[in-house]
């Protein structure tokens, strides 16, 4: 039997797409489009909020920064204080509010720390 991946499962133009979980670098709101930004460098487009995939990703290492952003964990390079962002593996900024500073640094650690025990 194959492994299962998770996927996120998104709509676009009538038809249903999965898109596996660990090709997902971050998700950006613009308007009432969702960007989603893959390792590949190519971007798929969902006509929804990121909060409504943010819940569908719930149990993935993913962190909402700011309203407009999903951060997945294991591409963030590291973590800017002055400039309150994570900085991802591509060179992209990711805001992060200055009230969930704190929160954004512990869910990376605990990310950081939990896939390291695994050995991954």
């Amino acid at each position: 039997m194959l492994p299962i991946h998770p996927a996120l499962t998104i709509q676009r133009g009538g038809v249903r797409e999965e898109i596996p979980v660990s090709d997902i670098f971050y998700l950006e709101q613009q308007g009432h489009v969702v960007n989603i930004h893959l390792k590949d460098g190519t971007v798929k487009t969902a006509y929804e909020k990121v909060s409504a995939v943010a819940q569908r990703l719930t149990g993935q290492p993913f962190f909402q920064t700011h309203k407009s952003f999903l951060a997945h964990l294991a591409f963030v390079g590291h973590m800017d204080a002055d400039l309150r962002c994570f900085v991802m593996a591509d060179g992209k900024n990711i805001p992060i509010r200055r009230e969930l500073m704190g929160k954004a640094r512990r869910a990376w650690e605990e990310f950081l720390f939990a896939r390291n025990r695994r050995g991954g």
